[in-house]
């Protein structure tokens, strides 16, 4: 149990290092985008400004639900792992009692709700990479 809550903090930290950079660097990226934007198009730059202004809270809300159904999709799994080693580890008195159907139907609730919130995670992701992909596009019609 240790190792394991040792290596998920381990490959987190190792994911957000590469983020670093990105404190500073999109800010950054942002502001010199804008700028030559408005070297070229001069004020009409503003609708794209607009656009993306009204898409970050949007995106936002779609993170913290992203995180939310992922805590619950965790708990879920965790639940159905906690059930295949509690059957595992009586397995002869559950084969003795002839208890194995029963059994898997227990282990099968928390699949099913695991199934169920993994639908609802893959359907927000795809909202958001259709908002990574779009709004690119939105931005410039909006501009031009």
């Amino acid at each position: 149990d240790i190792a394991t809550h040792m290596t998920v903090d381990v490959a987190r930290i190792a994911d957000q290092i590469p983020c670093f950079n990105d404190l500073w660097a999109l800010p950054a990226q942002a502001l010199l985008a804008l700028y030559l934007l408005y070297k070229q198009v001069s004020f009409a730059f503003l609708a794209g400004l607009l656009i993306t202004a009204v898409l970050i809270p949007v995106n936002m809300k779609l993170a913290k639900r992203i995180g939310a159904v992922n805590t619950e999709l965790l708990k879920h799994n965790d639940e159905r792992v906690l059930r295949v080693t509690e059957v595992l580890s009586n397995f002869k008195a559950v084969k003795m009692c002839g208890w194995a159907g029963s059994m898997l139907a227990w282990i099968a609730e928390p699949r099913t709700a695991y199934v169920g919130q993994l639908r609802w995670l893959k359907l927000l992701d795809a909202w958001c990479v259709f908002f990574w992909a779009t709004t690119p596009i939105f931005v410039s019609l909006a501009t031009f």
